[in-house]
């Protein structure tokens, strides 16, 4: 849409739903984002919360940052932190110590946590929204969705083009919420003003992050009096350095404690990491492998939730949680408008204001057996032939799924084999069945087998790609790669091949050859690296 440039000396009212607002004063121009409020919007909410003879609602703010795992937060976010753990804040806080992923990559954990279901989940009952289905996301069961039809206020945001739902699926139709925000990283703002550093990603003269926290912000302030939902999702950790994450830490602090100090009473605030650092040369360490699993989660509540509710969140701190607790929680809130202690659920998620068992492991949370934080692992000799043999196998897997060297992806070999673990599955194996969506059926306890885990870490040539799998082996040697990951960097390296979990397995011909320039690592020209 092309706005009319307006000329002026002071300041100018905003008659309309303003996203941004470009200003330029001689040659320096700059932009702020900024939410006016919608009448029909307002009048909707409003009239809603009235015809139900309801109290005001509780709201929702989540702020998600990408490849953050917990300890991460605590190095690089150091301001933000003593503030959450200081005492000194309105909101009660809690840090929840075992947030486990279900998964590999962003997808495994948003999609549960804003549906409730597993992207595999929808393709089974004919809502494939992957590339190549030509199927839209919009009848996915959003939790926005819900929230819309309760009356709340509306907002998704994110900061980097095409965005999450239209990088490796088929995104939306319509737009998802009442407010977005990633069109503005999608050729809305001049080239020249977006850009991306070492220090982060700028728009304009400021960060990328500031504009979401203003954003939001303002929209708390705009639909002061009926329900607002918010979900935001920052890409400035997704990156090698593991750095450039600090940026964020003054203005996180600074957005904690609006919150803090304006809203404390009626909403909740929560932070979390989709994952851990993904790949690079950490990931490739055992604390990096237990990081990637562990990300970030806070969660902030006012204090007069009743003392059954803080004595649950406190002990479920000390829990196994993952992102369906976190769904089940927002749903909580806005299916029961005041919280409530409820066991009733049509997944494994259990609200965190309900008690969750304390002898809860992965197998009952629905995590994959690779992603479970809380599984041991022995280490083998990597020259073991066992070992060698698993690698082998792992390289076949690869070099199947990218066509053997027949196409546009070279035929790997192994290089390296940097790290091998085995793990014991024991006597009661639990056999997962993905088509159930009973938990108990789900998992067969009564298989009477001895078999094995063995995760094995290589370098592939050419192109030094660092691959992890895992490979299944039961009592009579049959074989199955159950999990494959590409744990070194591989921006451009794929290009030939689209993107995607196979995709970031492919180490192109004519990348290596040369042929391929070198594309902009300016995150709103590209894409992600690794997601």
């Amino acid at each position: 849409m092309t706005v009319p440039q307006t000329s002026f000396a002071e300041g100018v009212p905003l008659e309309a739903d303003f996203t941004l607002v470009a200003l330029k004063c001689g040659e320096e121009s700059d932009f702020v984002t900024h939410i006016m409020r919608r009448e029909e919007v307002w009048t909707r909410g409003r009239d809603w919360i009235e015809s139900k003879k309801l109290p005001d609602l509780l709201n929702v703010a989540i702020v998600g940052m990408d490849s953050t795992s917990r300890a991460q937060f605590y190095r690089k976010l150091k301001s933000t932190t003593s503030l959450l753990n200081s005492k000194s804040l309105n909101y009660e806080v809690y840090d929840f110590e075992y947030y486990n992923v279900l998964g590999d990559g962003t997808l495994k954990c948003l999609i549960p946590l804003l549906t409730g279901n597993d992207a595999e989940d929808y393709k089974r009952i004919g809502f494939n929204g992957f590339k190549g289905s030509g199927n839209k996301l919009d009848g996915w069961r959003w939790i926005w969705k819900d929230a819309k039809n309760a009356g709340y206020v509306t907002l998704f945001g994110e900061d980097f083009c095409p965005g999450i739902f239209a990088l490796n699926l088929n995104g939306f139709t319509e737009k998802p919420t009442h407010y977005t925000l990633t069109s503005l990283f999608c050729g809305n703002v001049p080239a020249n003003k977006r850009s991306r550093n070492s220090h982060g990603t700028c728009l304009g003269s400021r960060y990328a992050h500031l504009h979401h926290f203003e954003y939001i912000t303002s929209m708390f302030k705009a639909y002061e009096g009926m329900g607002r939902f918010s979900f935001d999702h920052l890409l400035v950790g997704h990156e090698e350095s593991m750095a450039e994450i600090e940026v964020v830490d003054g203005d996180l602090h600074d957005f904690v404690k609006y919150m803090d100090t304006h809203f404390h009473n009626n909403t909740i605030t929560i932070l979390l990491g989709d994952h851990g650092p993904r790949y690079g040369n950490y990931r490739q360490t055992l604390v990096g492998k237990l990081e990637e699993r562990l990300p970030i989660l806070y969660v902030l509540v006012p204090k007069w939730f009743s003392p059954e509710i803080h004595k649950n969140l406190r002990a479920n701190t000390r829990r196994l949680v993952n992102a369906y607790d976190i769904h089940e929680t927002i749903r909580n809130i806005i299916d029961f408008r005041q919280p409530k202690v409820t066991l009733d659920k049509v997944n494994p998620g259990y609200s965190l204001f309900s008690p969750i068992p304390k002898n809860r492991t992965c197998v009952d949370a629905w995590t994959e057996m690779h992603w479970c934080a809380c599984m041991s692992w022995q280490e083998l000799d990597v020259s073991d032939g066992t070992v060698k043999s698993i690698a082998e196998y792992i390289i076949a897997d690869v070099n199947s799924k990218t066509g053997d060297g027949e196409k546009d992806c070279a035929k790997l070999d192994i290089g390296q084999i940097q790290s091998a673990q085995i793990q014991n599955l024991g006597e009661k194996v639990r056999t997962y069945n993905i088509k159930s969506r009973n938990v108990e059926e789900r998992w067969n306890m009564d298989t009477k087998l001895s078999e094995w885990n063995y995760r094995v870490q290589l370098v592939a040539q050419p192109g030094d790609a660092v691959l992890e799998g895992i490979v299944h082996i039961t009592a009579d040697g049959k074989r199955t790669v159950k999990q494959l990951s590409r744990i070194s960097k591989y921006s451009h390296q794929e290009t030939c091949w689209g993107h995607g979990s196979k995709a970031s397995l492919c180490v192109c011909k004519n990348w290596l050859q040369g042929e391929t320039k070198a594309k902009s690592h300016l995150i709103f020209e590209g894409n992600p690296d690794n997601e």
